[in-house]
């Protein structure tokens, strides 16, 4: 099978199941190192209870990307999105953290006056570390720095020949730095380049609105309304121009 039919016959997968697609994919080289890959809790307080589910009531990559498939879908829904949109928003969320298996970081947090720098792939090496150097070590200060460049990598690799790759790879190459674009005092400068690279700055929105809601301590569907999110979506409606389609 080439690789556009490949494509083809997951993005008809996933538009047919949406999030519960990436159950059958989870033994993909792509997606296996998300399970058990945990997130810093800072960001990612979700524990999805679903039986079906590899590493249930943890915040892992795959459990955060099974969420955020789901919010995207219920999103979908809600603005009556062409089957599309729908699909283009449905595989930019399989996507969007394919990459941080692979750029996962942990650290210490320092001596208590000044925070160390320092990373390491392993927490065993974040440890030693930190007990050489007398820091704290932190297993819960995981970074992932740079994980959007992988991940639209991967996307655009593996979905060759898909009429929106492009709109899906630009969703996930911004969907970290969108994520300043709601604050007022973020220069107009920054809004203007993310809609130069994204022409879908609708679709961007709705995707940061699922990944959002995905990192939420709070059961399905209960994150797209989490306290000050939805005003946060307000915020990047009225940083970009029309098209954005946030408002019901």
């Amino acid at each position: 099978m080439g690789r556009s039919q490949w494509s083809e016959r997951l993005a008809g997968s996933v538009s047919a199941k949406g999030g519960d697609a990436l159950f059958s994919l989870k033994n993909e080289p792509w997606i296996q190192p998300m399970i058990g890959s945990t997130q810093n809790p800072e960001w990612h307080q979700e524990r999805p209870l679903d039986d079906r589910l590899p590493m249930p009531g943890t915040n892992d990559v795959f459990n955060h990307t099974w969420l955020v498939m789901h919010y995207s879908d219920r999103l979908a829904q809600r603005f009556r999105l062409t089957a599309g949109d729908r699909q283009s928003l449905l595989m930019a969320a399989l996507f969007h953290d394919v990459g941080k298996p692979a750029t996962r970081r942990v650290g210490c947090r320092g001596d208590g006056v000044t925070r160390c720098k320092e990373l390491y792939r392993s927490d065993a090496a974040a440890a030693e570390h930190a007990r050489k150097s007398g820091h704290r070590y932190d297993p819960t200060f995981i970074r992932n720095l740079g994980h959007e460049f992988v991940s639209a990598d991967a996307a655009r690799h593996l979905l060759a020949g898909l009429p929106d790759v492009e709109t899906v790879t630009a969703i996930i190459t911004d969907h970290i730095v969108i994520g300043q674009a709601w604050q007022p005092e973020t220069p107009e400068r920054v809004i203007r380049e993310i809609q130069t690279r994204c022409q879908r700055a609708d679709l961007l929105v709705l995707h940061y609105w699922a990944d959002k809601a995905g990192g939420m301590p709070v059961p399905f569907p209960a994150g797209l309304d989490a306290p000050g999110l939805p005003q946060r979506i307000e915020g990047l409606h009225g940083r970009f121009d029309a098209g954005c389609t946030v408002r019901r």
